[in-house]
C-alpha cells in the first residue's frame, strides 16, 4: 500500500532555506536475490530517505522490513510506485518532492534501476531540470554474469528482446560483433525459442545462462547453443520459471 503523496510533508519556509536543503536524487541498487549483497552505503540512504520510489511496494516492503530499519523518526518507510506505467506521471512528483528539501531514493525490484528498469526517464528528467541526481552503486545482472562468463568485457546490451521471432532475429543479428559479447535477459519460458532464434543466425555461438543470481538455487552455466537447447528442453516447469540473463559470444 502506498503513502500519501510526500510533497506536501515540507511545505512551507523560503526559497533559499528550500534550496540549501537540496538533496541529489539517490539512484540506489539493491540485491538480484541476497540481501547480504545491499551495500552498507545503500542501506543508509533507503534508511534515511524520506521517501522511496520503487518498482513494486509489495516487493521492496519485504527488503526493507529485512533490513529491520526505519527512517529516523518514522515508523515505517514510505513507499511510492514508480514503474513503466506510471513513470512519465510520477517524475514530476519526484521532481517537485526533491525541490521541496526531500532526500528522495530510487530503487527497483533488483538489481540498478535505469537498467532494463524504471528510471531512466526519471534521471533524464532530472537532468532536463538541472537538478542533481547520485549513484548508489551495487548489484547488477549484467556485471554479475559478465564477470563469469569468461567472454569479453567489451559487450552490447540489449535488455529484454523482441517477443516475435522476426524482430528478435534481426535484433541479434544486428548486434552480433566479433569481440563483444551480447548480453540479453529473457523470462526462463521463453529462453529455448530466444536461443532457437540465435543458433538460426550463429549456430557455432557459445552461450552463459545466469538464472537465480546470488541465490540458493543459482545456476550459471557456460555451452555451445545447441547443447544448452537440449538441456532447457528436458527440464522440468519448476526450473523454467523467474528470468535469465544470457551471455553471447
Amino acid at each position: 500500500e502506498e503513502n500519501s503523496d510526500p510533497r506536501h510533508e515540507n511545505a512551507g519556509g523560503s526559497d533559499q532555506q528550500q534550496q540549501k536543503q537540496l538533496h541529489p536524487l539517490l539512484v540506489v541498487a539493491t540485491p538480484l536475490g541476497n540481501v547480504q549483497d545491499l551495500s552498507p552505503r545503500a542501506q543508509m540512504a533507503l534508511e534515511t530517505a524520506d521517501v522511496i520510489y520503487c518498482e513494486d511496494t509489495r516487493v521492496s516492503q519485504n527488503l526493507l522490513q529485512h533490513l529491520n530499519a526505519a527512517p529516523s523518526g518514522q515508523k515505517r518507510f514510505k513507499l511510492r510506485s514508480l514503474h513503466s506505467h506510471n513513470e512519465e506521471h510520477r517524475s514530476q512528483e519526484v521532481i517537485e518532492a526533491v525541490e521541496s528539501g526531500l532526500q528522495v531514493a530510487v530503487i527497483s525490484d533488483a538489481g540498478t534501476p535505469g537498467i532494463s528498469d524504471p528510471g531512466a526517464r526519471l534521471v533524464e528528467a532530472f537532468h532536463h531540470r538541472k537538478l542533481p541526481v547520485s549513484p548508489i552503486p551495487g548489484p547488477s545482472a549484467v556485471s554479475t554474469l559478465l564477470s563469469v562468463a569468461g567472454m569479453p568485457s567489451k559487450h552490447i546490451f540489449l535488455g529484454f528482446l523482441p517477443k516475435t521471432r522476426g524482430s528478435r532475429i534481426t535484433r541479434m543479428k544486428q548486434s552480433l560483433k566479433p569481440g563483444f559479447t551480447l548480453v540479453v535477459f529473457t523470462p526462463m519460458r521463453d529462453a529455448v525459442d530466444v536461443l532457437t532464434d540465435l543458433s538460426s543466425i550463429a549456430p557455432t555461438a557459445q552461450v552463459t545462462l545466469g538464472r537465480e543470481l546470488t541465490k540458493s538455487f543459482e545456476e550459471v552455466r557456460r555451452d555451445a547453443v545447441s547443447s544448452l537447447i537440449e538441456s532447457l528442453q528436458t527440464r522440468p516447469p519448476e526450473q523454467l520459471r523467474g528470468e535469465a540473463t544470457l551471455c553471447i559470444a
